[in-house]
């Protein structure tokens, strides 16, 4: 089994009583770097728990020493660990790492993650981040073997140094400049801000990280930026000012959105917040199939997914919420998810995001029921459990939500239009379009909406002439969701579409209906009038971490992350992580791609999301 672990916790000092480390281990040392570390092998059945509770270190260190471990500990292993130094005194003990004297500062590294593309060289890296390939090398020592394709590094992001004294918020050379001011014509604010002298290797992003604010917000006052950097430039710097903390000790200057609510204020992190006193525990249980010799492009979306979703855990961790991150590679198969669900370090998790695909949904969901830990399922909408445990968030609405949806378009939107419904007759029972237009027809007859059908024989015209009604709208249904199985009907009702006005309803997946004559709609979880500005702000933030494009297209996967764990992110800070109990409906979150709506169909069962949108494919 695969086990990703990102360490996203902030870095802090462990000063740990000699009593409580009992003797000394006896394993062989090796120095690097001038410093002592252990040369531990890892034994059968070990996990990183039982690891760090031997050497009385902390999971996130041996991670920080062991890069090499993102892919999973193995059996015969070798790994580093810090070797403890006795003081002078006897009775503290500090990890070789942060042996020096306790001073006013110590150094914080932080990391961007970097996945490796098809024979990307370590050259080619170095270069894109501007940093020496010794200095990934010293980051990433698993690369010694090689690079290989899809490899994990950590690519320091920046070094800082912070003062302790008070809690790492010393003023840095640029911030103590004199503040200047201007008249912003097109806002009518003064705006404060100081001036940054750009140097060399620098880029808006790093610039941007140095002052805690966005890129954006530096194009914005400096638009030439934006073309090009050049050094010895000066940049205008917003000076920000602090805010009065509120009850909850969230820091909140003004809400992000003025159409926004009280309860979306609290569906997403956006100003910085006072820490939690433990780390949130979040588990994603993904097919990345690495394991897999054979490319699946289906996985990329997962990827896309996963990347969206480590840029929200890190703009939270930047505000001030720590975490312990946990990917597990969960195949498509039942018995891998058995196994994944065998370790003992998921029932410790305060959230689980995951699985993927439907046939091990059950396995999950009996295990988050068990645990009594909410899981979010984001893809599929064959989600039966919703419906019998109390810990399942199901995003992608199932049959039942979209029936609803479309019934309550056709008694309102569409009220005095014709509806019909193609029965194609080889279909199968199986088919979610079958079950859809069957359960539709169904809600039609409960409100007493009259329709027609025409039968479809293969190999036979289709005769539209009885269901097809001139001067009204026609609202067309096919029994099935599959493209493949409707295509060739298409062409005869895009000649019927010539003199009569028809709508078809395609499935959110067929993105290219290539008629003249039909016009389509569809219903799906995802917006389609994404706001470009926040659009763009987020592409901007994807390409400083990843050096890669998402590869989905409609709907955004990446966006699809970004917005699902921001907002879960955001209840557990707020509300803990029993967030949902005694509640049947969740605050209404609107993200980049998707406007969340969870609730409860009744008492102790799931959280459905109920947000869809009517999308008008073609004019």
């Amino acid at each position: 089994m695969k086990k990703l672990i990102f360490k996203l916790l902030p870095v802090f000092f462990i000063l740990i009583s000699f009593h409580l480390l009992g003797q000394q281990p006896d394993y062989p040392t090796k120095k690097i770097n001038g410093v002592e570390y252990y040369l531990y092998t890892v034994q059968p059945g070990e996990g990183l728990y039982s690891i760090s509770k031997k050497f009385n270190v902390s999971q996130a260190e041996i991670n920080d020493l062991n890069p090499q471990i993102l892919s999973g500990l193995k059996s015969g292993q070798e790994i580093i660990l810090p070797v403890i130094h006795k003081n002078t005194d006897n009775n503290i003990s500090v990890t070789p790492n942060k042996e020096k004297p306790a001073s006013t500062e110590e150094t914080e590294t932080k990391y961007i993650t970097h996945i490796v593309s098809k024979k990307q060289t370590l050259f080619a890296i170095s270069r894109k981040y501007n940093i020496s390939m010794g200095e990934i090398r010293k980051h990433n020592p698993e690369i010694e073997n090689g690079l290989q394709e899809g490899m994990i590094l950590r690519i320091p992001k920046e070094t800082t140094s912070k003062a302790l004294k008070n809690n790492g918020n010393a003023p840095s050379k640029e911030s103590t400049e004199k503040i200047k001011t201007y008249y912003d014509k097109k806002s009518k604010d003064t705006i404060k801000y100081i001036e940054h002298k750009v140097k060399e290797k620098e880029t808006l992003y790093s610039i941007s990280r140095l002052y805690n604010i966005e890129v954006s917000d530096i194009i914005r006052l400096n638009p030439k930026s934006e073309e090009k950097l050049r050094i010895g430039s000066k940049l205008k710097i917003i000076r920000k000012t602090a805010a009065t903390p509120t009850k909850k000790d969230t820091v909140i200057a003004e809400k992000p959105n003025p159409a926004w609510s009280e309860a979306e204020i609290y569906t997403r992190i956006y100003e910085p917040v006072k820490p939690n006193k433990t780390p949130f525990r979040i588990a994603f249980l993904l097919p990345f199939m690495l394991e897999n010799a054979k490319t699946d492009p289906a996985n990329e979306k997962f990827i896309d997914f996963y990347a969206g979703a480590l840029l929200a855990i890190n703009e939270a961790k930047e505000f001030g919420i720590s975490f312990e991150i946990f990917t597990f590679d969960t195949e498509k198969n039942e018995e891998k998810i058995t196994e994944v669900l065998n370790n003992p370090e998921l029932k410790t998790m305060d959230f689980i995001i995951g699985p993927a695909y439907t046939n091990q949904i059950p396995f999950v969901s009996d295990f988050a029921k068990e645990n009594k830990i909410n899981t979010l399922i984001p893809f599929s909408s064959k989600v039966y459990d919703v419906t019998l445990n109390p810990y399942l968030f199901q995003f992608n609405p199932g049959i039942d939500v979209e029936v609803k949806f479309v019934g309550e378009l056709l008694r309102n939107e569409f009220k005095n239009d014709n509806i019909v419904f193609c029965n194609i007759q080889s279909i199968s029972v199986l088919d979610d379009g079958y079950e859809f237009a069957f359960e539709l027809q169904n809600e039609l007859r409960k409100t007493k909406r009259n329709f027609k059908k025409v039968e479809i024989f293969t190999d036979q015209s289709i005769d539209f002439t009885n269901v097809i009604e001139k001067n009204k709208k026609n609202i067309v249904f096919f029994n099935t969701d599959k493209y493949s199985l409707i295509s060739n009907y298409l062409d005869t009702l895009d000649i019927v579409g010539k003199s009569n006005d028809i709508l078809l309803f395609a499935q959110y997946s067929w993105q290219n209906i290539n008629t003249a004559n039909l016009k389509s709609f569809s219903i799906a979880p995802f917006k389609s009038d994404i706001n470009e500005a926040e659009l763009k702000k987020y592409n901007h933030k994807f390409s400083d971490n990843y050096d890669w494009k998402p590869a989905s297209n409609t709907p955004r996967y990446d966006l699809l992350g970004y917005d699902l764990t921001n907002y879960f992110i955001a209840l557990m800070y707020h509300n803990g992580i029993n967030f949902n109990i005694k509640k049947n409906k969740l605050p209404v979150s609107m993200g980049i791609q998707s406007q969340l709506k969870f609730e409860r169909t009744i008492d102790k069962t799931g959280f459905t999301n109920k947000q869809l949108y009517f999308l008008q494919t073609k004019n």
